[in-house]
């Protein structure tokens, strides 16, 4: 759950965001707003190291750096 204060920050930046900018604070707010956490997951019952399994796997077959960028 996101901090009152964290909320009230980006319902700010939201209100005062130029007309072209505020899909992205709306996209921004949300993302954190509704991200769930690892605790998160083991609560509901969900096993979050399972789930990254694969995603550890290919991380470390690339030598523990971090998702390829697109090159275009």
């Amino acid at each position: 759950m996101m901090h009152d204060r964290a909320s009230q920050r980006y319902r700010d930046r939201i209100s005062k965001a130029a007309p072209e900018d505020v899909d992205y604070w709306l996209d921004q707010y949300a993302d954190v707003l509704l991200r769930a956490t690892e605790w998160d997951a083991s609560q509901w019952g969900f096993d979050p190291d399972r789930w990254m399994e694969a995603d550890r796997a290919e991380l470390a077959s690339r030598g523990g750096r971090d998702w390829p960028h697109e090159v275009v």
